[in-house]
């Protein structure tokens, strides 16, 4: 599981008829031990700790691509990871104006050159990670490509008038 685990020691205190309590603030897909001890005037004793896992979430803390190397019919696009994973992330895709240009199931990719693009244009690109429970996108940003020469040009019809 990618991320930090929280590792906190929590005390509670609870009078002879409360067998319970509710912790909250845990991270999604984070390994917890929960144990518990009772202590006495005369002495102490420790439960077994109880290992549990909290279920994934969609990821959060995802950047907008950065658009480098900007040409007139492509580019580059590179991209981090979310900043809280928040589980396995299972799914990259990459789009431009809403068409996906990569879709991968290795999500430690971080780059993908866009080409085909046409000249003096504006695109929106963003980048989507998911985990197993949902996904996320990342805010656009805007690709202008670049002018290009003209192309295409067709040879002229000539008429030749006579008197």
């Amino acid at each position: 599981v990618l991320g930090k685990p929280l590792q906190t020691q929590t005390s509670v205190e609870v009078n002879n008829d409360v067998f319970s309590h509710i912790v909250t603030s845990l991270l999604p897909a984070h390994k917890y031990q929960v144990r518990i001890e009772a202590s006495t005037p005369v002495g102490s004793a420790a439960s077994k700790a109880v290992t549990f896992t909290t279920p994934e979430a969609a990821p959060t803390g995802l950047l907008a691509p950065v658009i480098t190397g900007i040409g007139s019919r492509g580019s580059s696009i590179s991209w981090t990871l979310p900043a809280q994973p928040n589980g396995n992330l299972s799914q990259l895709t990459v789009s431009i104006n809403n068409s996906v240009v990569l879709n991968a199931s290795n999500a430690l990719l971080f780059a993908v050159n866009a080409s085909g693009l046409e000249p003096y244009s504006t695109y929106d690109v963003s980048v989507q990670y998911c985990t197993a429970v949902g996904c996320t996108s990342s805010d656009s940003s805007t690709l202008n490509t670049l002018p290009a020469p003209p192309t295409g040009i067709a040879a002229p019809t000539v008429t030749v008038l006579g008197d």
